[in-house]
């Protein structure tokens, strides 16, 4: 008698502070809304007795989560009664645009399943190890805004982010070491865009003739995609996000236009960390005084005209969290949005302070609590969960 294997599909919830798992829940099939996962989060902050001191979530940019009306974080807002700090993942950010340029690339033909892809860049990283392959002479692509890495940033790195760093220098330069080089990537998965720009890397020093889309692809990724994949892994706080979003700004002006028009709409529609809430904070954290002296003179202001704020509310008088039109001309980071207050809200980690308080930040930056500004810890903590349910059902 041959036995039959059930196969069952579980999602979870995972929750964690800076650093260290904390909990998770389970999320029925076909339970996976904002206003349940809303739910989930408030059961499990009061679990906890947090709701009284809780003042920031952190999470990826799926709209179920960020969607301004019933997404996740703007649920769990209601519920709580408060308005939290929203800190959605900027490395997530930096993959939506990237997928996109591919799929226009590659022919426009999307994907055949989780893994694989219907146009003919798409079919090349995925038919075979790219690494086997012999590496040729190929043309060198600069990366010049790849940062220098600090032995901490590359001890807190995956394996595969690694060795993207490696062959980003490697195309960079023309010289792909031999180490390097005989490294195998892990597997393509649409879930986890990383591993398709390091195999398009290896791919791009084993093919002697790359085709033009081949070569723009590439040229992106050194360009865009990994300095501000590995700049964001750097400055990787709450108050580093405005100025995340100000040098994705930046790199992309290295591309040619169609390159650009296809990136801004979804750069645009990740741009969170622009959001006024967001864009204060950074500006209080700075050592710049005349910066500092701007946000907090901008903070008063809020707080005297709040009966004449343009800030859309809900009945209970909660901002709605609306991503703002980004200023593409942007000289540094405090442009990245148009400086008008009346469509400008308070953070709502300064919420807590008096105005003589808040003028304190005249003199000293505002300390910001840890808060990071992507979400690389939720995710080991959710491959934890996940082979520990791999392990208990067998």
């Amino acid at each position: 008698m041959n036995k039959v294997r059930e196969q069952k599909t579980e999602e979870h919830m995972v929750y964690t502070d800076p650093h260290n798992y904390i909990t998770h829940s389970v999320i029925e099939d076909g339970q996976g809304t904002g206003i349940n996962l809303g739910k989930h989060l408030v059961d499990t902050i009061r679990e906890f007795n947090s709701q009284d001191v809780i003042e920031c979530v952190l999470s990826d940019g799926t709209a179920v989560n960020t969607g301004c009306y019933n997404g996740m974080i703007a649920c769990a807002e209601r519920e709580l009664g408060k308005e939290l700090q929203w800190s959605i993942c900027q490395l997530h950010g930096n993959e939506s645009p990237m997928r996109h340029i591919f799929n226009h690339l590659d022919g426009g033909r999307g994907t055949s399943g989780p893994n694989t892809f219907n146009g003919p860049m798409g079919k090349s990283l995925t038919q075979g190890d790219v690494h086997s392959k012999k590496a040729v002479a190929f043309k060198p692509i600069e990366a010049p805004s790849l940062p220098i890495l600090s032995e901490r940033i590359i001890n807190d790195l995956s394996r595969d982010q690694e060795l993207l760093y490696e062959y980003s220098r490697a195309v960079d330069t023309g010289d792909l070491p031999s180490n390097v080089a005989n490294q195998k990537p892990g597997a393509i998965n649409h879930a986890r865009w990383l591993t398709l720009c390091l195999s398009a890397l290896i791919d791009y020093t084993r093919d002697a003739k790359p085709s033009l889309n081949k070569v723009k692809f590439i040229d992106y990724v050194q360009k865009v995609y990994v300095p501000a994949w590995f700049t964001f892994k750097m400055n990787c706080k709450l108050q580093d996000g405005a100025k995340n979003v100000f040098t994705m700004l930046q790199l992309l002006k290295t591309q040619p236009l169609d390159i650009q028009n296809i990136a801004k709409k979804y750069v645009q529609i990740n741009a969170f960390f622009a959001i006024s809430s967001n864009l204060l904070v950074a500006m209080l954290a700075e050592d710049d005084e005349s910066i500092r002296k701007q946000a907090v003179d901008g903070i008063i202001e809020i707080r005297k005209n709040k009966e004449h704020s343009c800030v859309e509310r809900t009945d209970s008088g909660l901002r709605l969290f609306k991503v703002p039109k980004l200023n593409w001309g942007a000289e540094n980071y405090t442009q990245i949005i148009d400086w008008d207050l009346k469509d400008f809200c308070e953070p709502p980690i300064t919420m807590k302070f008096s105005d003589d308080e808040i003028r304190r930040f005249y003199s000293v930056p505002m300390f910001i609590p840890n808060y990071p500004s992507q979400s690389q810890s939720v995710e080991r903590a959710v491959k934890m969960v996940s082979d520990a349910c791999k392990s208990a059902i067998g």
